[in-house]
């Protein structure tokens, strides 16, 4: 892939570029057709997950990544 395609690509997948075509982001099983796409801030999602959806979605997470070697800090943990 050539230098300019890969700049192309990394910037249409700018939350800017996604925003233009923010239809193509929404759920499509949802009456409201809630977007996927949000301010883009670092630690949004705490706005959109409640407390117990937070502390699933941080054991789920883990499990998934248990013997990988990754981690996440996502600061506070419920």
């Amino acid at each position: 892939m050539s230098e300019d395609m890969i700049a192309k690509i990394a910037h249409q997948c700018t939350l800017g570029e996604m925003k233009k075509n923010a239809a193509s982001f929404r759920l499509e099983n949802f009456a409201t057709k809630p977007s996927l796409l949000h301010k883009g801030e670092v630690g949004g999602w705490r706005s959109y997950f409640t407390e117990e959806l937070s502390r699933k979605f941080y054991e789920k997470l883990l499990s998934k990544l248990d013997g990988t070697g990754l981690t996440f800090d996502f600061g506070e943990q419920p």
